[in-house]
């Protein structure tokens, strides 16, 4: 996450003692541990979200909440995603595992854990059209926290570009959506 925005993020939690809780979109620093994941980054995205919590959050929460709740509309979009791309031999969620412990090198869905620690999770996800990388960044001061969410992506071949071209706008109203749903499950009313 850029310095700037921490600093940012220290004089709202602790300066006011107020917090915007609505999501936007940042521009990110490099990041070794995706640059050393990905042969070449083709795409990226980061979305962010502040809020208030009186009770204590841990990471692994946030992480479970963003792969495991998704809204009807997204499930239902998934559902055609994987009818539309199972004649190309891509990876459908019936190929997904359970999400049962976040430890470097497991499954957590369809995403392997490449590195965890207590603010940041990296998870990628490879196929043969793309390698995507999910990497869920959490900072807390008191008790204001901000996650921020990393997509990056390499394209293996011509049908990795077509592919996102289509998935991009969905792809990006889904976290927004999933970052939203996360707000309002973690944060308390002050």
């Amino acid at each position: 996450i850029v310095f700037f925005q921490t600093i940012e993020f220290l004089d709202i939690c602790i300066i006011n003692n107020s917090i915007n809780m609505q999501i936007t979109q940042m521009v990110i620093s490099r990041n070794p541990i995706i640059e050393k994941s990905l042969p070449d980054i083709d795409y990226t995205d980061c979305f962010s979200c502040r809020f208030i919590s009186n009770e204590s959050i841990h990471l692994e929460s946030i992480v479970r909440f963003f792969l495991d709740s998704q809204t009807w509309w997204s499930k239902n979009l998934m559902r055609l995603r994987n009818i539309l791309v199972k004649p190309f031999g891509l990876q459908t969620d019936s190929e997904f595992q359970p999400i049962i412990n976040f430890s470097k090198g497991k499954m957590a869905g369809f995403f392997k854990v490449l590195e965890i620690n207590e603010e940041e999770v990296h998870l990628l996800a490879s196929d043969k059209h793309l390698d995507a990388c999910l990497s869920i960044i959490m900072s807390k001061i008191n008790n204001c926290y901000e996650v921020s969410i990393i997509t990056t992506v390499y394209f293996h071949n011509t049908l990795g570009h077509v592919y996102f071209f289509f998935i991009k706008p969905f792809h990006k109203l889904i976290v927004k959506s999933m970052l939203s749903r996360m707000i309002n499950h973690f944060s308390k009313d002050q």
